[in-house]
């Protein structure tokens, strides 16, 4: 038994050390030979590759990436993200934008492999003809043809520029853990092998083309008729390419000559190249200590002025980065300016060029040191991005920070303040301050599709970037700039890993770091010893300071019909990041009822990771009505309105999700002022003296809502309980928007059904108030006083003409005389159809403005037509045209049809001018609340 347990010792230990294998990666290395038809955006190619297997596994298949079948459909990994980050505009693009690449053909060793589908369509699988053994390499061969996509994302054309990326057959990267056979991703970047590559480039010679690596080779290309694919009459040095068939050139007129560029390039990871007609090329060299750099800018017309300094500032981000990390080891580097309208493509990057995309030289310069420097953290420290998108993105903005405080100290902080353009804009940090506050951060180390669009900019890239400022603190600037220049020195042109950064710097410094490295994993503040907590006083509007907590006196401005101007101030807290305690208390002078009003509100909240719970209490005084006649002055009747509130948010556990539950109790207590009179005998005369009395009432209300704020087909839902001394209300509204398109059209589809309870026999005018109303609610009808409206208690002119989205919200009123119709003491329910004119039939395009005109439609009933002595009809319609003005905070309704109810009602009562006098607006001020502003974090 011991010499047996020996035994078993010794081969444990034999094949632990076996199995122990020294650090490896693939190469794989491409020879490409490509055309462009600028006709019909394509590419026809071919490709073959060389893979070589050093990995200590004998692999029997091979994951290939068709990313531009990405763009396929808007049922793929890249469609459905998109749509979470709230864009619709590849969802509703035409088939001429998409893209695709097909006319595959794959030859292993000259054996035909027909690929095997995965679950995404831009991912195959290559189940090689004889298995491939470690230190053993293989060629593997396709033609194909790409249809490129419009600019949606990093690659593509916009009219003939065309960003040439992630455009041909590339196999996937095997590691130690695995395959990563990802889908594209516009979220997301990548995780490829090291290779060479040689591309050749056939394109109109009217075409500049900036590309990965160096050009070796200019040649004529051949004489290529119109309309014909270029892979159909190219000739000549192209090894790898399909044979042709001559008579498919036959009888197409009108040719035009062809150019080729053949590059090449060493180490890199990827192969991209862009092309326009228009380049305005700019050329220098760059001496290093060991070898010179070709620089290159390509620039477009449109952007000659900011980019008149682009070499210099190309000079200076490849210095910079070889100084915090070691010299730039490529031959060229080059920068391309992409169209300013382009809308959604940003700044990118590739081995030794990349794209950008910034509209002001300053963020030309940052931006440019900023994608530059991934040939560094990317290009030669080939990490993960997909898995640890922080070790290149974050990082590299770190670095950025530094090259920004060298070449522009002097920016002024309010401006700073104010930036929330770019990444590195100190708005943008205010907001992750903001989200961390709120507990909605995300940790540093996810993988890329984990966050939510704001979070991956906010965490990935800047709070890595205070990650590493904190490290500096930990450990000292110049031991960090150490540890970048041998983390550098150790991994460059590998693929490091969390881990590898980690021992690294324990490395340099000699010290456990585990405490600092361990907050890549958590959530909240990196350093808190950074959180102001001092308070300054300031005179201004509310702003983006993390710097200080102020109380900030604001200049404000309001107005009604019956206080007319009112001219005050707000002091308040408010700011961001949000703060647990916030006040606000605004005092005015109302220059027309001569009296002091304004609002004030307190509350308390408490975050946690899933929930928002704030405590409140509001309180408002304003005049809502005046009374004067020939006997007694004018008198101002006014409202005390305090509001104690409790509300509950409940977030999805995804971020990434838009939608959450909100639950809300609330009290109106009411203090107002009723028109009272006494009669009052004088020696000459007799009359009704006016005066006020106060009417005090309480309203509680429980309101339960559900939404989601996706972007295509948002919706809500909420039941609300409204309850008084003599009524009981119960109200269900439900909302959803069908989109159109990806400019915001589309239609809104509301639903609302109510019941109403008496808890007397009180008929009174003040419970008739509460009473539920098929046409929107005028404002003596506001019974809880939540909505503005100009002129509250008007009954005559265009403020009386104002609704609120109350009940069944029909747009015609027939409050001028007589009782309303559609008023329901029992139950009532109403659909209302809201939608844009389509662009394509929209005869109002001719128009050199935007008219924003939308068609209303709305259908109801309620319980007294279905009584048996009710002669009118069960159901109820009007409908017409709606102007909508200021992101619809203003819309107006001009009925056009109804129900004949309504016709009679109108000729009876209203007389001339008809038209004018059934026009009727709303005003909903809750479109500039600040969660309506931004979608995608989760206030």
């Amino acid at each position: 038994m011991r010499l047996t347990g020996m035994v078993f010792i010794f081969l444990f230990f034999c094949v632990s050390s076996f199995s122990q294998q020294t650090y490896w990666q693939q190469h794989v290395n491409y020879i490409i030979d490509v055309s462009l038809n600028d006709e019909d955006n394509t590419l026809t190619g071919f490709e073959k590759m060389e893979y070589i297997n050093n990995s200590p596994d004998t692999l029997r298949y091979v994951f290939i990436h068709l990313w531009p079948n990405a763009y396929k459909n808007d049922r793929t990994a890249f469609s459905e993200q998109l749509l979470k980050n709230d864009r619709t505009d590849f969802y509703f693009s035409s088939e001429e934008k998409r893209g695709y690449i097909n006319r595959l053909d794959f030859k292993v060793a000259d054996v035909t492999v027909i690929p095997e589908e995965t679950k995404d369509i831009d991912i195959i699988k290559l189940t090689l003809p004889t298995a491939l053994a470690p230190k053993q390499s293989v060629f593997i061969s396709t033609p194909f043809h790409v249809k490129l996509p419009y600019l949606f994302s990093r690659g593509g054309y916009s009219d003939q520029f065309y960003a040439v990326t992630q455009w041909y057959p590339k196999a996937a990267l095997y590691d130690k853990d695995g395959w990563h056979a990802m889908p594209y991703l516009d979220q997301g970047e990548f995780y490829n092998d090291f290779g060479s590559y040689k591309v050749s480039i056939t394109l109109p010679e009217n075409y500049k083309v900036a590309a990965t690596g160096m050009l070796t080779v200019t040649e004529a290309g051949p004489t290529l008729k119109k309309n014909a694919t270029p892979d159909k009459t190219t000739k000549t040095k192209k090894p790898f390419f399909p044979k042709k068939e001559k008579e498919e050139d036959e009888n197409i007129p009108s040719s035009f000559k062809q150019k080729i560029y053949t590059y090449s390039a060493d180490s890199v990871t990827d192969f991209a190249w862009f092309a326009d007609k228009r380049f305005i090329v700019k050329t220098d060299t760059i001496q290093l200590s060991t070898h010179i750099v070709k620089a290159s800018c390509y620039i477009l017309p449109e952007n000659a002025e900011i980019y008149a300094n682009s070499i210099k500032f190309t000079k200076n981000a490849i210095r910079f980065y070889s100084k915090q990390f070691g010299e730039y080891p490529y031959p060229t580097v080059n920068v391309v300016s992409a169209p300013q309208s382009v809308k959604y493509a940003t700044s990118m990057e590739y081995p030794m060029i990349t794209m950008i995309t910034e509209s002001s030289e300053m963020e030309v310069d940052a931006t440019m040191a900023h994608e530059i420097g991934h040939n560094w953290l990317m290009g030669i420290l080939s990490t993960n991005e997909r898995d640890h998108a922080w070790m290149d993105e974050g990082i590299n903005t770190y670095v950025e920070r530094r090259y920004r405080e060298k070449y522009h100290p002097a920016v002024d902080e309010k401006v700073k303040d104010l930036d929330l353009s770019g990444l590195n804009g100190s708005g943008v940090h205010v907001l992750l301050n903001t989200t961390m506050g709120l507990k909605k951060d995300q940790p540093i180390d996810l993988t890329s599709d984990a966050y939510s669009e704001f979070n991956y900019g906010a965490d990935v890239y800047e709070k890595t970037a205070d990650w590493m400022e904190y490290l500096g603190t930990v450990v000292g600037k110049d031991t960090l700039l150490k540890i970048a220049q041998r983390y550098y020195s150790n991994f460059a042109f590998k693929h490091p890993q969390p881990d590898d950064l980690k021992k690294t710097a324990e490395e340099v410094t000699g010290r456990n770091l585990s405490s600092v490295f361990n907050k890549l994993y958590t959530t909240g503040a990196v350093d808190s010893s950074k959180i102001k907590t001092t308070t300054k006083f300031r005179f201004g509007i509310p702003g983006f300071n993390e710097k200080y907590k102020y109380i900030t006196l604001t200049p404000l401005v309001g107005y009604n019909n019956y206080d007319k101007v009112m001219i005050g101030g707000m002091i308040h807290n408010c700011q961001l990041p949000l703060q647990k305690f916030q006040f606000l208390i605004a005092p005015m002078y109302a220059t027309g009822s001569s009296t002091v009003t304004g609002a004030a509100r307190l509350s308390y909240n408490h975050f946690t990771k899933r929930t928002w719970l704030e405590t409140s209490v509001s309180g408002m005084h304003y005049s809502i009505n005046d009374y004067e006649d020939e006997y007694n002055p004018k008198l101002f009747l006014g409202l005390i309105r305090i509001v104690p509130s409790v509300k509950l948010s409940l977030y999805n556990k995804d971020l990434r999700e838009k939608s959450k539950w909100i639950f809300q109790l609330r009290s109106f207590i009411l203090n107002q002022d009723e028109l009272n009179f006494k009669n009052v005998t004088t020696a000459t005369d007799t009359f009704d003296l006016a005066f006020k009395e106060p009417n005090h009432s309480v309203i509680n209300q429980l309101k339960v809502t559900y939404e989601n704020n996706r972007k295509l087909y948002p919706y809500n839902a909420n039941v609300t309980i409204d309850q008084g001394k003599d009524f009981l209300r119960i109200g269900f509204t439900g909302k959803y928007f069908f989109n159109y398109n990806e400019t915001k059209q589309g239609v809104t589809a509301r639903i609302f059904a109510g019941k109403y309870f008496k808890l007397n026999n009180d008929n009174s005018f003040s419970s008739y108030k509460t009473n539920l109303n098929m046409t929107g609610p005028k404002g003596d009808e506001d019974y809880t006083f939540s909505n503005y409206f100009i002129g509250r208690n008007e009954f005559e002119g265009w403020q009386s003409q104002q609704i609120m989205e109350r009940d069944g919200f029909f747009k015609v009123r027939t409050d001028l005389l007589g009782e309303k119709i559609g008023k329901s003491d029992d139950w009532l329910v109403a659909i209302n159809l809201s939608g844009d004119i389509p662009d394509k039939i929209n005869p109002l395009n001719i128009l050199p403005f935007k008219l924003p005109i939308k068609l209303f439609l709305d259908i109801g009933t309620y319980s007294e037509v279905w009584k048996d002595d009710e002669a009118a009809g069960k159901f109820l319609y009007d409908g017409g045209l709606q102007v909508s003005l200021f992101r619809n905070c203003l819309n107006i309704y001009f009925p056009l049809l109804y129900s004949k109810v309504y016709s009679d009602y109108f000729k009876s009562y209203i007389g001339d001018n008809r038209f004018a006098k059934n026009i009727s607006f709303n005003i909903n001020l809750d479109v500039f609340q600040l969660n309506k502003l931004s979608r995608d974090i989760p206030w």
